[in-house]
């Protein structure tokens, strides 16, 4: 036996709703990404102090548009840091 093949497609019709139009969906909140502020020893002419640094690395730094070699800008207030590209001149 052989199986038959239709070459016949069916198309539908439409229809017009009076509802809106669906929302697009939102995208979900990222779970924030933590790290630990450490200490290192930075030396200078006038002796050496240990000073705080925090590294932030990962996929998800690429997944928002941060490439190597991009300048940044650091805002800060008190607690808090935000960083963002600096536009190329």
């Amino acid at each position: 036996m052989s199986k038959r093949t239709s070459t016949h497609t069916h198309k539908r019709r439409s229809t017009k709703s009076d509802a809106p139009p669906a929302a697009e969906p939102q995208p979900k909140p990222e779970e924030p990404h933590r790290t630990t502020v450490h200490g290192i020893l930075q030396r200078r002419a006038t002796g050496e102090i240990h000073v705080p640094c925090i590294r932030v690395m990962g996929k998800w730094l690429l997944d928002l548009g941060f490439v190597n070699g991009d300048r940044l800008t650091i805002q800060t207030q008190p607690g808090e840091l935000r960083i963002l590209k600096t536009p190329k001149e």
